[in-house]
């Protein structure tokens, strides 16, 4: 029963840590997609992948626990797997590179075996037992034998036995259920901790003690902070500063425009970026130039959350980006220097995900959302490529498509 766990736990874990490794996971949440809505997206999908296969299990153990009930060989298999899908979404947590996070995952699985060898069923004392059972291939090893043990007694799973035993440890199947559940509990509970706090390599991290700050918990409840807030640095008198209208000034009170002050980024002992003061307006584009080094990019990361800012804040369309981040991505489009696409998906269905991401089809009529889908196509000339996957398109057209999705569903901010 322990191999023939490994190839589904591969293969979550090989999907999941593909996300990050390919940078779809940063561009998803760049797009305003919070870090638990693609934790559950996730869960729930491996959960209803996992109903079917906690059925076939379900039917072909039948014949081996023959005085067992089904009904109580599928919940137990489907509580197995429940517990099997959040152990790997936790060790995909923990790594960043597929081949390596599918090698650990076989290595987790194999040591939870050994696990009950520390400690037996039938003698073993039952905290350690709960113990050990938090991991969830010693927790179905333990339950296993104890339905070995039902059946040799001719009971079997049924109402009146996974209660009882006469084994000198206590333990009944019931308490293998509820073993089962509380490694679910826990494991995701240290997924979700852990997913926040651990440095990705793309994107920001929060701090340890994040579960006790009321920013997270209420993020709308953050102080709006004023764009005159961070107007206040003086420019330097040598820099020669484009003169702009009162009209395009009224709209950094109005919270409309981007305004950067006294932004600063170290990378140890390298200075990135050193106290950037820029003003961009609505309405208008704004090129960063500079050569290879210059900070372009590690200001557009700090914008756009991929990176936290050693000093100074920056304000984009009336948010700060210190408190604000998951507004402002709600409200951003960005078209990334490498490829992020979905390999499996088509041009139109990149672009229909991503608009849907925007709430373009609850902000709109469905007419509307499809005419808006198929105008982002036509206006970066990939029309004749709609149903192609985007694993087939050239470098070129790749970039195309990364343009579409920026301007898509209305952002306000590209």
């Amino acid at each position: 029963m322990t191999l023939g766990i490994l190839y589904p736990c591969a293969a979550m874990l090989s999907f999941v840590v593909q996300e990050k490794e390919l940078r779809q996971k940063e561009l998803l949440k760049m797009m305003g997609v919070l870090e638990y809505e693609l934790g559950l997206s996730w869960f729930f999908s491996f959960c209803t992948l996992h109903i079917f296969t906690a059925t076939f299990l379900t039917l072909i153990t039948m014949p081996v626990f023959e005085n067992s009930e089904p009904i109580y060989l599928f919940f137990f298999w489907q509580l197995c797997f429940l517990a099997f899908i959040v152990l790997s979404l936790l060790i995909g947590t923990l790594v960043s590179k597929t081949t390596r996070g599918v090698l650990i995952g076989l290595l987790v699985i194999f040591a939870g075996y050994f696990f009950t060898q520390i400690e037996s069923v039938e003698d073993g004392r039952a905290s350690i037992i709960t113990l050990i059972s938090i991991h969830p291939v010693a927790a179905m090893s333990y339950a296993l034998q104890e339905i070995g043990r039902l059946e040799d007694l001719g009971l079997g799973l049924r109402a009146d036995s996974i209660t009882s035993t006469d084994a000198p440890s206590g333990y009944t199947f019931s308490d293998a259920y509820s073993n089962l559940i509380l490694s679910t509990v826990v494991l995701g509970i240290s997924t979700w901790y852990l997913n926040r706090v651990i440095k990705p390599d793309y994107g920001r991290a929060f701090p340890l003690y994040f579960p006790f700050t009321k920013g997270y918990w209420c993020p709308n409840s953050t102080r709006k902070v004023d764009d005159s807030e961070a107007i206040v640095s003086t420019p330097d008198e040598s820099i020669p500063i484009e003169p702009v209208s009162d009209s395009m000034k009224q709209k950094a009170t109005e919270g409309k425009n981007i305004e950067i002050r006294n932004l600063r980024k170290d990378f140890g002992e390298k200075v990135a970026v050193d106290g950037l003061n820029l003003s961009i307006y609505n309405n208008q584009i704004t090129a960063l130039l500079g050569k290879n080094g210059a900070g372009k990019t590690t200001t557009i990361g700090m914008l756009t959350g991929v990176l936290q800012p050693s000093e100074g804040t920056a304000i984009v369309a009336g948010k700060d980006i210190r408190t604000d981040m998951r507004q402002i991505r709600g409200n951003i489009g960005i078209c990334l220097q490498h490829d992020c696409l979905f390999p499996k998906l088509t041009v139109r269905e990149h672009v229909e995900f991503f608009s849907r991401l925007k709430g373009l089809y609850t902000s709109s009529s469905s007419v509307e959302a499809e005419a808006h889908i198929v105008q982002a196509i036509r206006d970066v000339a990939l029309e004749e490529k709609s149903n192609t996957y985007s694993c087939n398109l050239s470098g070129g057209m790749k970039r195309k498509l990364s343009l579409a999705l920026a301007f898509c569903g209305g952002s306000e901010v590209v």
